[in-house]
């Protein structure tokens, strides 16, 4: 009897130890399996960024609603539950750690607009955290807020205005409540003293193989400054075949916001500067090759760029202004008849928000803008626009400056290699992004279209393309 029951107690502890030993087997791989799954889900999402360093950590759940408008720097951890709405842009430096339940909005709502209680517009403010931040649980930031360089923002913290570089800010109503250290901060920083998972200091192994800053030696950049519809994606194609060259077309949505801001003077130097610096320099990293960027809205924040880049170099990319406004009449453009049908999705909406305005730009009076056709709007956009390039162009030395004619481009390519100091290579300019559209070419306009383009844009014309009228 006793055996039996010594048998059956045995038994039952085999049982238990197997189903223990199963059920930890089990619950084990499927925790393995989700931290995979995240891994993988981080991974794509990191690479859909604008710019993203090395040692970025996601950790757990992590919303990003438009990942190209977002910069991040080096070692950057971001905690699990986070949700970042940025199609206004944002921007985290170097170094900096956020906890858990941390939220970023970088839009708000249109209520001036059209509908109520607000329209399919937005208005677009972006967030800018600098390098060096640590932000802890709870933590929500409002549209147009900047966290400056080494600031401390405590537990459930809302922040709705700017904090400053070393501040620490309290709770609800934010406040600061005492600075760092300066001189001990700044001696961490120029000793290259980081902190990664937990702290721990990186290790100069890990610190000497983190991506390269634009301020690095060997970062080489250049700018390719143009109107639009002037072959720019046709031009970046073209230098991406280069072994070389790393180009990219239009990669930073932002801009188109803060350079028609800028040129509509919503903004200042001082504030579109600062913008730019958070863009470019503090969160951004780079391919240690040369790297490009071509993009329209470049044409008024040449002087910035070649002050926050010092060794940068500028390529006006020109076309015929008959063959340019032809496409952009096209494309509709200023199209002054009709609204923009609903169907209509939020980039091209961002697109025509963003239009340059002449009466915005100090050019018109109001009346004498709303005057103009659609067609003489655009014969005016690229007119101001070139006009802007060539003004900034002349203060940049000779040999940080190139113009690039796209007709003459496949005859011009060694002057262009010799330019960016890369090696002859057999690149061909081929036709991209086609009109899918409706062209009216230049040789069909009438007296009207002869007329307003003469205006406007004869005075460039004459200059880049002396034998236009023949």
């Amino acid at each position: 009897m006793k055996i039996k029951v010594y048998a059956k107690r045995v038994t039952k502890i085999i049982i238990r130890k197997f189903l223990q030993s199963f059920g930890n087997t089990i619950i084990g791989e499927t925790d393995r399996y989700i931290r995979e799954r995240r891994e993988i889900k981080s991974k794509k999402l990191l690479e859909q960024l604008q710019s993203c360093g090395d040692g970025v950590k996601l950790n757990g759940e992590i919303v990003i609603t438009y990942p190209k408008s977002v910069c991040i720097g080096n070692n950057v951890h971001i905690g699990n539950n986070t949700y970042l709405s940025t199609r206004g842009g944002l921007t985290i430096g170097d170094n900096t750690h956020i906890s858990r339940n941390f939220s970023v909005y970088t839009t708000n709502h249109n209520y001036y607009g059209e509908a109520l209680p607000y329209d399919n517009t937005s208005i677009q403010k972006p967030v800018l955290i600098g390098k060096n931040v640590w932000i802890g649980m709870n933590v929500t930031v409002v549209p147009g807020v900047q966290i400056g360089d080494g600031a401390i923002v405590g537990m459930g913290t809302v922040v709705t205005k700017d904090v400053p570089p070393l501040a620490i800010v309290g709770t609800l109503p934010p406040h600061i409540i005492k600075y760092r250290d300066e001189k001990h901060y700044q001696s961490l920083y120029k000793q290259k003293k980081y902190g990664g998972i937990n702290g721990e200091p990186l290790s100069k192994k890990s610190i000497g193989n983190l991506k390269s800053k634009i301020t690095d030696p060997y970062v080489s950049t250049f700018f390719v400054v143009t109107t639009g519809r002037s072959g720019s994606t046709s031009f970046t194609d073209v230098l991406n075949k280069h072994s070389q060259v790393t180009c990219l077309h239009e990669p930073r949505p932002q801009l188109i916001r803060i350079s028609t801001e800028y040129s509509h003077r919503q903004v200042n130097y001082s504030q579109t500067r600062n913008e730019l610096y958070e863009i470019y320099v503090n969160s951004s990293v780079y391919p240690r090759s040369v790297y490009g960027e071509v993009d329209q809205k470049f044409y008024n924040l040449i002087s910035i760029i070649s002050e926050l880049i010092k060794e940068c170099k500028f390529i006006w990319l020109l076309r015929d202004g008959r063959d340019v406004i032809a496409s952009t009449t096209g494309r509709g453009w200023y199209n002054t008849t009709s609204e923009a049908p609903l169907t209509y999705n939020i980039t091209q909406l961002t697109w025509r928000k963003y239009r340059l305005d002449g009466a915005k730009c100090g050019y018109f009076n109001q009346d004498d803008w709303n005057s103009l056709s659609g067609f003489e709007r655009n014969c005016w956009y690229w007119f101001y626009v070139n006009s802007q390039i060539k003004q900034q162009l002349e203060k940049i030395p000779d040999n940080r400056k190139l113009i690039v004619k796209l007709e003459d481009f496949d005859e011009n390519k060694d002057e262009l290699f010799e330019f960016l100091s890369i090696k002859n290579e057999p690149l061909d300019m081929l036709r991209l992004n086609k009109a899918e559209y409706q062209l009216k070419r230049w040789e069909q306009w009438g007296d009207k279209e002869n007329t307003a383009f003469d205006r406007w844009c004869a005075q460039i014309m004459n200059i880049y393309y002396p034998n236009w009228r023949i």
